[in-house]
């Protein structure tokens, strides 16, 4: 009778080595193949955003709704799914016309002698309006959100029109989130890819700048030139 023979040590060892490898080449290659098909389905959701937009436009003399960041004039009568507002790959979705409506700003006491001669200096911050652009300083940590408010992972400036030219972006992911790259929605309906620093050009920040998670220490906050360190002093 024959006796049957097993796999040695070394023979194991070759097969986990090979398993191994093919593995490290193809789970990038399967990353990829899911990051691009999020961005394609990223894109899908802008579109029909605009579309959405669009008919609004129709019924309102020309123009898309009014109000930065807040789309939700379109969920009355021209989107019957509000799934399009969120990105597949957004992380970190916000209550829809937060970065332009933040809720009641943070307000610090900063200690020590003061200019006027008082003892304290008192002021107010809170994150920038519209698209997550211009000057500000963002917010220590939003109040938590209720769950049937509606959540978005888009930037939208208002009062634009489709036949606006020349175009300008209307809507754009809230980060980098496809390949360090952000898909953004023109208003004459046609969408780019922009690099971080054309997204910047464009006047975009990452929303954790503008509105951080619940808990964090924002970069950045305080009273400029005072070294960041909000509740103290110089």
């Amino acid at each position: 009778m024959r006796r049957q023979r097993g796999m040695t040590l070394v023979e194991l060892l070759t097969v986990i080595a090979m398993i191994a490898i093919l593995a490290s080449i193809l789970f990038p290659v399967f990353a990829r193949a899911r990051e691009g098909a999020r961005a394609h389905s990223c894109l899908n959701n802008q579109v029909n955003i605009m579309l959405a937009m669009q008919m609004y436009a129709g019924d309102h003399e020309g123009l898309f709704p009014p109000l930065d960041d807040d789309l939700e004039p379109l969920t009355a009568r021209y989107l019957r799914h509000p799934f399009v507002f969120s990105c597949p790959s957004g992380r970190n979705e916000v209550p829809m016309g937060a970065p332009a409506n933040p809720p009641k700003p943070v307000v610090e006491a900063i200690s020590g002698p003061a200019t006027s001669g008082q003892g304290s200096v008192t002021f107010t911050q809170g994150p920038p309006s519209g698209m997550g652009g211009g000057m500000g300083t963002p917010m220590s940590s939003p109040p938590p959100v209720p769950p049937d408010v509606l959540k978005t992972s888009y930037y939208y400036r208002g009062g634009h029109g489709p036949s606006e030219w020349p175009s300008v972006p209307v809507t754009s992911d809230q980060e980098l989130m496809h390949a360090d790259r952000a898909t953004v929605m023109f208003s004459d309906g046609h969408s780019r890819r922009m690099s971080a620093d054309e997204w910047r050009e464009h006047g975009f920040r990452p929303i954790s700048e503008v509105w951080p998670p619940p808990g964090s220490n924002a970069p950045g906050s305080g009273m400029p030139g005072m070294g960041g360190m909000p509740g103290g002093g110089p």
